[in-house]
């Protein structure tokens, strides 16, 4: 018996593969691909965010003309309670002008029928003895038409010319 031992063969060498060299172009290509993702979702956000800003501008101008509109409407009602006024002390809307509706409302300007309003602060106004007309240019664009008939109906409405004159055909129960 042999007193000796070991480990047997020595295994052969491994051969090393062919030399290939896709490690690079694979990262490179991995790399182009995840580059383009990131891109895409990247206006994809953009998108939405631009869209989202443009619905908040848009939300907000017209929050801007519907306040611009309430505006020209209280004036105008301001001037036909003026008007009352005037009308409960003479009898008739006949006589009625832009300088007595501003010594009975001062906080207004009045213009009389011949001139347009040009502004929700400018109120054109006519008296006649059928009834009292007054128009009010918004700040939106929108002339908003107010008549009030001898007897005591209030009509709404809004158009051009934007005129006390023009506002006696005022026809709807609102605006």
């Amino acid at each position: 018996m042999q007193d000796s031992w070991s480990y047997g063969e020595p295994a052969p060498k491994r051969r090393s593969p062919p030399n290939v060299k896709l490690g690079k172009p694979l990262l490179l290509i991995g790399g182009a691909v995840l580059a383009a993702v990131l891109v895409f979702v990247m206006f994809q956000v953009v998108k939405g965010g631009a869209k989202a800003a443009g619905d908040n501008v848009r939300t907000q101008l017209s929050q801007v003309d519907i306040a611009g509109d309430r505006d020209a409407q209280s004036s105008a009602r301001n001037a036909v309670i003026a008007a009352k006024v005037y009308f409960a002390d003479n009898g008739s809307y006949s006589g009625l002008t832009a300088a007595g509706l501003a010594e009975i409302e001062p906080s207004l300007k009045y213009v009389d029928a011949t001139q347009a309003s040009a502004d929700p602060q400018t109120v054109s106004v006519y008296g006649s003895s059928e009834g009292f007309g007054a128009a009010v240019l918004s700040g939106s664009g929108t002339c908003f038409w107010v008549h009030d008939s001898t007897v005591g109906v209030t009509t709404y409405g809004s158009g051009t010319p934007c005129t006390g004159r023009a506002a006696m055909a005022a026809v709807k129960p609102a605006w």
